[in-house]
């Protein structure tokens, strides 16, 4: 995966959430714009905040297999009851 790619799903108007798919079969959901940055000057790695385990992760860019963008908007939609 290149970074501008990245850059420019991080950047759209208006952002559309996406997984990141690794090669070796992890998943990391980008929920947020601001939970994934690419260093300038760093091409070759992202860091990637992880808020529900208060933790980061490092990512190599060349071990990046796709990117998956969600279908919803990363907002979850209760049905409303009868009655």
């Amino acid at each position: 995966m290149h970074a501008n790619e990245l850059r420019r799903r991080l950047k759209a108007e208006p952002f559309m959430p996406f997984t990141i798919n690794m090669s070796d079969g992890r998943k990391f959901p980008v929920r947020h714009p601001e939970l994934l940055h690419i260093f300038p000057g760093m091409e070759r790695i992202a860091v990637l905040g992880l808020p529900e385990e208060e933790a980061t992760e490092v990512l190599s860019l060349i071990h990046i297999a796709s990117i998956t963008v969600n279908e919803k908007n990363g907002r979850s939609r209760g049905r409303k009851k009868a009655g």
